[in-house]
């Protein structure tokens, strides 16, 4: 481009205190996964965490997963790949995939991939854990109503209870996560029902505090 056009692709823009760094590796799983959608076949991999030295220390003892990929999600700062593997969709973090390969057999899964609403999926999911999925009503003081439609998104419906609160129903799949999304906002909120996720809460805040 010209000098002019040139100027102005300048952004200045800081990422402050950036943890993660974006690796090449990171962008070959990408690519491999979306050529073996492309060719509507599964992939295999092993999949790692990290242990207290900084070592990769790989799940099922470094055995090999072989999955169905259908879809990628970018959430949370993360990439994660929504995969079909025994009998269920599940979630892998991309960056913690090792040696894709890509497995010349038709994908399973496609039935159950179609059911689903991958757009609404991580506004139900914390940190995208699974959980059992779980209709949460929760009553929030009025000032964080700008925090439920940051995170559920500006379709959301805002029922009045009273003059300083607001009530709020969706579908979660709880989790720990979940439980600790609501810690983070305190004594502003509060779950009304169903009577099992009120009970994990209070659990969930009861085995922090008996740490203290």
């Amino acid at each position: 481009c010209s000098k002019y056009e040139a100027s102005t692709l300048q952004r200045q823009v800081v990422i402050a205190n950036r943890v993660k760094s974006i690796s090449t590796s990171l962008f070959r799983n990408v690519d491999t996964i979306h050529r073996a959608m492309a060719l509507n076949a599964q992939i295999s991999f092993q999949y790692f965490t990290f242990d207290l030295k900084k070592q990769k220390k790989y799940m099922r003892k470094g055995e090999r997963y072989q999955v169905s990929p259908w879809s990628m999600i970018y959430t949370d700062d993360n990439y994660y790949l929504l995969a079909y593997e025994s009998g269920e969709m599940k979630h892998f973090r991309v960056d913690k995939m090792g040696y894709i390969d890509i497995v010349h057999q038709k994908r399973t899964g496609k039935e159950v991939f179609s059911k689903m609403d991958i757009s609404k999926r991580p506004l139900r999911m914390f940190n995208m854990f699974h959980g059992e999925e779980k209709t949460v009503k929760m009553r929030f003081a009025n000032h964080l109503a700008n925090v439920v439609i940051d995170r559920f998104g500006e379709d959301v419906v805002l029922a009045y209870d009273d003059e300083k609160h607001f009530t709020f129903t969706t579908v979660i799949e709880t989790s720990p996560q979940f439980y600790g999304w609501l810690c983070g906002l305190g004594r502003g909120v509060r779950v009304v029902s169903p009577p099992e996720v009120v009970e994990a809460m209070g659990n969930y805040v009861k085995g922090i505090a008996e740490m203290y």
